[in-house]
């Protein structure tokens, strides 16, 4: 899960584009947080990110997203997206411990 979304952060960053991983225990569980200052996606695109077989970057399969969220909802997690064109793209996602 983590290493997908490294990677997509990765490749939508520039040459020196960064990619940040937080981490912070909070009420009964994890917020994992992964985020880029690459391109960002449009708010149609970010509704779209979590389903299968849909992409936005040629050459992709349009299935490491929704992998990531169904083993965070299997995990009985959420997964949120914030994201604007041009200014990055941050994932949160808050998973209950056990």
């Amino acid at each position: 899960m983590l290493l997908n979304l490294v990677v997509n952060a990765r490749q939508a960053t520039g040459p020196s584009g960064q990619v940040r991983i937080d981490v912070e225990r909070c009420d009964n569980g994890v917020l994992l947080k992964v985020s880029d200052d690459g391109r960002g996606m449009t708010e149609a695109v970010r509704q779209r990110a979590q389903e299968p077989f849909f992409t936005a970057r040629a050459g992709g399969t349009g299935l490491g997203l929704a992998i990531v969220s169904t083993v965070v909802a299997r995990g009985g997690g959420r997964m949120h997206i914030e994201s604007s064109p041009g200014e990055g793209t941050c994932f949160h996602i808050r998973l209950p411990l056990r």
